[in-house]
Order: C-alpha cells, then structure tokens, then sequence
C-alpha cells in the first residue's frame, strides 16, 4: 500500500527520506524517556536497530517515477482523437448547441457537454469553449499514473509535480491550470464511432472522463469514471511509451502546437514500430493533429496567405516539438513526396499544395523503449493465428492449444508493460 500511495502522490526519495527523519526523531525522544541513563548501552543498542529499520525502508522505496524520459500510457484511438481536440469554434469539426447543451464533433469522435454555458462561465474558456493544452496535459499526467498504479481509478499527484513536468515557475498560475482542466474534464463526455473497424468494441457512446475532483493542501485527486476506466483496461487500449519532456512543450501562446505535433509523433513511432514509416510521418498527419493551426478554409475567409497563416507557424511548431522529443536540428528533415529533401530555404516558399504532401522525416529518438519483445510476441500471435485459419478452411476442430499460446503471449505483454495490438 505505502508503494502505490507513494507513486500516485508522486514523493521523491529526497522527501521520504525526510519524512522518516522525523519519525526517526520522535521515536528517539520516546526511546530517551523509557530508558535512563544507566541503561544507555541497551538504549544504544535499541537506536541502533531502530535506525536501521526506519532508514532502511528507503532504500526499497521506487524512485521519483517522473525522472524516467519515458513512461507507459494507455491510449487508443478514441484518447488519441481526444487530444486532437481544441478550438470548439473549429473548422475542423461542427458545434451543435441547443438550450444549455452542446455537442462537438471531429471525425469520429463527440464531445458532448450538458452544461454549457455553465462549463464557460465555471472554466473561464472562452465565448466559443475551448479544451485547452493543460487540460490534455493534465489528464495524459493522468492516465500515466493510472498504467503505472495498475489500472487504480484513483488518481493523485501533486501542484510540484505537475509545476516540475510542465516547466512552470508559478505555483497559483499551475493551480488555475488544474483547476480549469477539473472543470473541462468533469463537465464533459465522449463518444467514439468507429464503424469502419470491424472491432465494434472500441465504439463508445457517453462515456464521462472523471467523476470526482479537487486539490487539497496542493494534492491534485481526481477519479476516472468507471466506463472510462473500463475502456482505458480493456486489451483496445495499448501501453504506449510517453516521451515525458513533450509535457513542457507550448507552455504558453507561442508554439502553441508544438505539444499536439510531438505527441502525434510518438504514437506514429509506436503504431509504426519495425515498419519503414516508423521513421517517416506525413505533414498532413501532423498539420490535421495540430488543432491550433488554422484550416485552409479559414485562411481563404481571411487573408487568404497560406504561408503566414499555416506553413511557417507549423515549421516553428515542429521545431520546437523535436527538441523536446530529443532532436537536434539535424535530427529531422522534410522531404518532398517524391523522397528527395527539401533545402531549408526552399521551406518557407513552398507552395501549399507541395507543402502538404511533403514528409517529416527523423533519427530514432533517444533512450526510446526498445519495441523487439513486443515486435516478436506479435509476430508469434499472427503466425498462430494463420495457423489456426487454416485449419478452420480445412474443416478441422478449432486448435485450442494455439488459443491458450495466444492469451499466455498476451498476459506475457501485459506483465512487460506493453500490450499487443494490431496497429491501427
């Protein structure tokens, strides 16, 4: 139990230790009462193996989970649409608002809010709404300690922390922050129509987010919902490596993409692992998951300048996502369609057509997780389950064993910290 507290308050080692000094302390004033000084070797003896004891347990103790450059994260494509949500007066997607209701819809997902008004006034997001970049900030902080915690609905963390990983200074600006995606985040819930997938259990209809929130002595505790919690658990929902450093990126109104683009290409590199365009992403992925940018249709209602508007603010986003994802400016490159690269100077005088069909192309990232067990663990299911289809084509009794390898394999996955899907 003081092992799961202790990743979900998120102490660090430094703190523990400091916390057992004073327990340490009072136990000796205790000690020096119960024995008199004509008994100070036994007492001596006594602080002796209550030292050890008392310090002792620190050194079992996990360290800061936070210092790792990358964690696990449960997502899917219902999180992942989420994310690229922002601006609710988006091109990208259609707000429909009757008496104090609302519904967004982006692709194939909605985000349905039953208290509208109430959730602009309570949020102070805006005439139009808007779900914010703390908002997603806080709930994939989220999401990590609920992976790390062993799917605990139950989630805390502290203002520290959050301050730490986000790189901000001030402790009341961090706290308006949370609070704000509290209220986002409670007010609020999603549906997913995947009906293109022939897995119909990744569709989800009014799934709410959290239901249960605060910040208390500058813990933040929040609950997620049952069915989202459910739908996080489920085998739909595969442990991505989280890049840690991408929490720090678009801290303010300039580059304010710079985290939906760095984000988007981490789940690319885990979607695409072993694969040629595991290295490779086009800019028109990029461009659709940056929801700050403006839309070609929004340009052409104002100044119709494509460049201003789009292409150079998406290179400033990019560049700033490299660099929290570890790349130096030599670490990535744009390529035209036809795979030749693209001069620096050429970048900014392309036209927009070119632009959109151009390629980012990048070095592996540092210290990212290596991917071969899960690589080969999805190689054996997929022979397995050839194996097995062609039995059935045969007429022959469906193989069981091979059944159980596949759910062992499985299990196997999920023990390692990585779960095994087909990419989606």
């Amino acid at each position: 139990m003081l092992q799961r507290d202790y990743g979900a308050v998120d102490l660090t080692l430094d703190k523990v230790k400091d916390k057992f000094t004073v327990i340490h302390n009072k136990l000796v004033e205790c000690i020096d009462k119960a024995y008199p000084s004509s008994d100070a070797t036994e007492k001596e003896k006594i602080l002796e193996e209550l030292e050890k004891l008392v310090f002792g347990i620190t050194e079992y103790l996990p360290k800061d989970i936070w210092e790792k450059p990358y964690l696990f994260m449960r997502q899917d494509n219902a999180t992942n649409s989420f994310n690229k949500i922002a601006r609710l007066n988006s091109s990208r997607g259609k707000l429909s608002r009757w008496n104090e209701q609302a519904t967004y819809q982006q692709g194939n997902l909605t985000v349905s809010i039953p208290h509208y008004e109430q959730l602009l006034q309570n949020a102070n997001i805006g005439k139009n709404g808007e779900i914010n970049t703390p908002t997603k900030k806080v709930l994939d902080i989220a999401t990590i300690i609920f992976t790390q915690n062993g799917q605990d609905s139950s989630i805390k963390f502290s203002l520290e922390d959050y301050m730490k990983l986000c790189g901000l200074s001030d402790k009341k600006e961090a706290r308006k922050q949370v609070n704000t995606a509290l209220e986002i985040l409670f007010g609020m819930s999603i549906s997913y129509d995947d009906s293109k997938n022939k897995n119909k259990s990744r569709n989800y209809r009014d799934i709410r987010l959290i239901d249960d929130k605060g910040i208390k002595n500058g813990i933040v505790y929040l609950h997620f919902a049952h069915a989202f919690a459910e739908m996080l658990s489920s085998s739909n929902c595969p442990v991505m490596p989280y890049p840690v450093a991408i929490l720090q990126a678009s801290k303010g109104r300039q580059n304010r993409n710079a985290y939906y683009i760095a984000r988007k290409i981490s789940e690319h590199i885990y979607m695409n692992a072993g694969k040629v365009n595991g290295r490779r992403i086009a800019v028109k992925t990029l461009v659709e998951a940056a929801p700050f940018l403006a839309t070609e249709d929004e340009v052409k209602t104002g100044n119709r300048n494509l460049t201003d508007r789009i292409i150079t603010p998406f290179l400033n986003d990019l560049e700033e996502a490299c660099v929290h994802l570890g790349l130096t400016s030599e670490g990535y490159e744009l390529h035209y369609a036809g795979g030749k690269m693209i001069p620096d100077e050429k970048l900014i005088k392309l036209d927009y057509e070119t632009f959109m069909n151009a390629y980012v192309w990048f070095d592996v990232l540092p210290n990212y997780p290596s991917q071969a067990k899960r690589l080969e663990t999805k190689a054996k299911i997929a022979e397995a389950t050839l194996t097995d289809t062609k039995k059935k084509r045969k007429g022959k009794r469906k193989n069981e064993k091979g059944g159980e390898l596949v759910q062992e394999m499985d299990k196997t996955a999920q023990n390692e910290g990585d779960l095994v899907q087909e990419d989606s």
